[in-house]
């Protein structure tokens, strides 16, 4: 795909260095560009079918356990992402986190908590969702220097 003719470049990777006494924790952030691994692997859940007296079918999406199971798989989908873009920090590495089981993805966030303060967890969060093109301050920031340079352009012609 191209914009204004040209091909634009992905998001780079993004990279945060932690302070620790004499070691240094690097943390890098790469974008994720498709959800399609995640799909292969964790299939969304499917509401239950009432189907009435008359024959008329619909879908509850009031049932207790399928909305269960949807917050659980949103939860897996957040981790994945999380994970996935991680993956670019080649040192770190999860103990109880098996890239092929969905149902460890979570674990992420406890090993996280055990090993990282508050403030350094909340720092590789924006990290991360920054590298995946979800950072509002820098969206922001563009549509603010895209105004503004829209305001001389018009003055100048």
């Amino acid at each position: 795909m191209k914009y204004q003719g040209e091909k634009i470049q992905t998001l780079g990777i993004e990279v945060l260095v932690i302070p620790r006494q004499a070691k240094k924790i690097v943390i890098k952030a790469q974008p994720v560009l498709s959800y399609d691994e995640f799909d292969q692997i964790c299939k969304s859940p499917v509401a239950p079918m009432i189907i009435k007296a008359n024959g008329e079918q619909f879908t509850d999406l009031n049932d207790k356990q399928y909305n269960g199971l949807l917050e659980l798989y949103s939860k897996k989908r957040m981790a994945w992402m999380f994970l996935k873009s991680l993956q670019a920090s080649e040192d770190l590495e999860f103990e109880t986190v098996d890239f092929k089981n969905p149902d460890t993805w979570i674990n992420y966030e406890k090993e996280m908590k055990e090993f990282f303060s508050v403030a350094e967890y909340v720092m590789i969060q924006r990290l991360v969702l920054s590298a995946c093109g979800l950072n509002m301050e820098k969206i922001e920031e563009a549509t603010k220097n895209f105004i503004a340079g829209q305001g001389k352009e018009t003055k100048s012609q």
